[in-house]
């Protein structure tokens, strides 16, 4: 599910979980009700691949294509090789333990174990999304924000659509047919919503059951861009999927009675090896607002 970009509802609180008098006492119900979160879509717009180890492993990347040219009969045909680089990619460890106390897990008349394991993943898709967007490169992931290239730095605060205009047409052809889209902070989208043309007409075109979009490309939502401010990234466009996520050994659930045996509470722990890179930097460009 994380692999595939799923939003996971979930947000109970751990504290409570060790308790039995918040839960099983009062019983409980088919179903349980958990406030939604939204995780994030880079697992969902990225190329996402699964190795079986965590050994750094290097992704090559096609710079620059092989040129021809036009020559006369009998003239020699010139060589032209492609430029290659590439990123290189680890495995930087992310993890988290949910206790639950063992008088949850008998007395419940529901699947406790696959909702801790909805919370995990939930925990582990919060935090993948947040470093893949924001890291530094620095003893963790590259973000895609981060490793973005400027497109447009706007008059003010708030994008103007003959901005927007600008930031797509500052990716090259090529990557803006190739899997092209928006990714937002909340404030950003709200900001795209707004945009109308001469007519007071809405630009932004909602969908129901698939992203939105605008300039007839899919936008997504970021909960951990930044908002709208003085030199903020707050909007990206370009080959969402030319971002890479690493995953080795995939996600990691499991479970021990003895870990917290004494407390007779049986821990739950979730574990993700993940790296991520933007393989072209040209390929996805930013809107920065500054102060009017």
């Amino acid at each position: 599910s994380l692999v595939k970009g799923e939003v996971r509802s979930a947000d109970f609180e751990f504290r409570d979980l060790t308790s039995r008098a918040s839960y099983v006492d009062r019983g409980f119900a088919d179903e349980v009700f958990m406030a939604a979160r939204a995780v994030g879509p880079i697992l969902e717009t990225s190329q996402v691949f699964n190795t079986a180890e965590g050994n750094q492993i290097v992704y090559p990347v096609m710079s620059a294509y092989s040129t021809a040219a036009l020559r006369t009969e009998g003239s020699a045909l010139p060589s032209s090789d492609a430029t290659f680089t590439n990123i290189t990619l680890g495995a930087f460890k992310y993890g988290v333990l949910v206790p639950v106390s063992n008088e949850l897990l008998t007395d419940s008349t529901l699947n406790i174990q696959s909702i801790i394991a909805e919370q995990a993943g939930n925990a582990l898709g919060f935090i993948l999304n947040n470093e893949h967007t924001l890291g530094d490169g620095s003893d963790n992931p590259n973000g895609i924000v981060t490793a973005s290239s400027e497109g447009v730095v706007g008059a003010g605060t708030t994008p103007t659509a003959d901005e927007i205009i600008e930031l797509v047409f500052s990716v090259g052809q090529a990557y803006r047919q190739r899997d092209p889209g928006f990714m937002v902070s909340t404030q950003g989208m709200q900001a795209l919503r707004q945009l109308k043309d001469g007519d007071n007409r809405y630009l932004y075109d909602v969908r129901v059951g698939e992203p939105d979009q605008f300039m007839g490309y899919r936008v997504f939502e970021n909960v951990h861009m930044a908002d709208l401010g003085n030199d903020a990234k707050s909007i990206i466009f370009g080959s969402l999927s030319n971002y890479k996520v690493r995953l080795a050994g995939g996600i990691q659930i499991s479970q021990s009675a003895d870990f917290a045996f004494n407390e007779d509470i049986t821990t739950f722990r979730a574990i993700a090896r993940a790296d991520g890179d933007l393989a072209n930097a040209d390929s996805i460009k930013y809107w920065a607002g500054v102060a009017a």
